[in-house]
């Protein structure tokens, strides 16, 4: 029986030992569980998230799997990176005050993978913010551009980080979140026979959101309002149908029980054969740990 545990990272994940899975199956995790844990395989699709791993060195040691990982020679870093035109000085100087631009040392790596605008762009980008809140300082203005900074990632060898096209060139890339990208391109490699699913809460037990690393870098506040779940929803919903061979488990706490948003069956997945609800106490059971 071969098992892959499929790791969101919703709150309920948090109550389960992830050091116990190890052995029972091949895990696979998304985005900053590299921070606490290793899974076997770790995939990232957001440009941000994918380029701070790398920069950790995690990607060094690691299997990973990003999206859009192309790897350019190192002799067109400053033609991709200044676009049609370098800026000028003072424009160089306003992208260092933002810190617009992300990159790990270049050291004597022959490759390099970008992600974001060139600086052309950037300029433009910062004038506009300052332009739309003159009143607004530079840590606030840094906050807003956090998403459309120009990310940098020098390659490091031993390199395991893949394009998650390179991996699968016929099926390419689904354009799907970390999480579901994960369970897909973990169904695809390792043949399971069962996945469980955990910390794939979807919804939120409140009104707002609901996610381990709320507050950090790349992730919303706490205060955010909860995530609509119905892409996670119907793109699960895509791979449990592709896949019928392999029996699915929907892992929380009291899973299947509809006590609350969070464990509740899923209405548009009612029809699977090969889905199953699995409570913590089962799962437990289960695995004998």
């Amino acid at each position: 029986m071969k098992r892959v545990f499929a790791l969101g990272n919703g709150e309920s994940r948090l109550q389960l030992d992830l050091e116990k899975l190890r052995g029972k199956g091949v895990i696979y995790g998304c985005c900053r569980l590299y921070q606490d844990f290793t899974p076997d395989v770790l995939i990232a699709v957001d440009h941000g998230m994918m380029h701070e791993i790398y920069h950790s060195g995690y990607a060094q040691k690691h299997e990973s799997f990003f999206r859009d990982w192309t790897r350019l020679p190192a002799d067109v870093y400053d033609m991709t990176l200044a676009g049609l035109s370098p800026p000028d000085m003072n424009e160089k100087k306003l992208l260092e005050d933002y810190d617009f631009v992300q990159a790990n040392d270049r050291g004597n790596s022959k490759e390099f993978v970008m992600h974001g605008v060139n600086l052309q762009g950037a300029v433009q980008i910062v004038k506009q913010y300052e332009k739309d809140f003159p009143h607004a300082n530079k840590e606030i203005i840094k906050k807003k551009i956090n998403k459309t900074k120009i990310n940098i990632s020098w390659i490091k060898e031993p390199c395991k980080a893949k394009d998650i096209r390179d991996y699968m060139p016929e099926k390419g890339d689904k354009g799907w979140s970390s999480g579901t990208s994960a369970a897909w391109i973990a169904c695809e490699k390792e043949k399971p026979d069962e996945v469980f699913i955990i910390g794939h809460d979807l919804y939120s037990s409140g009104n707002f959101i609901n996610n381990v690393y709320k507050d950090t870098k790349h992730y919303q506040i706490a205060r955010s309002q909860a995530t609509p779940c119905i892409n996670w929803i119907t793109q699960w919903r895509s791979l449990i149908n592709e896949h019928p061979k392999i029996k699915f488990w929907k892992v929380n706490e009291k899973s299947g029980t509809n006590v609350d948003n969070v464990n509740r069956e899923i209405q548009e997945w009612k029809d699977f054969k090969n889905l199953k609800y699995c409570d913590f106490k089962y799962f437990k059971n289960l695995l004998h740990i």
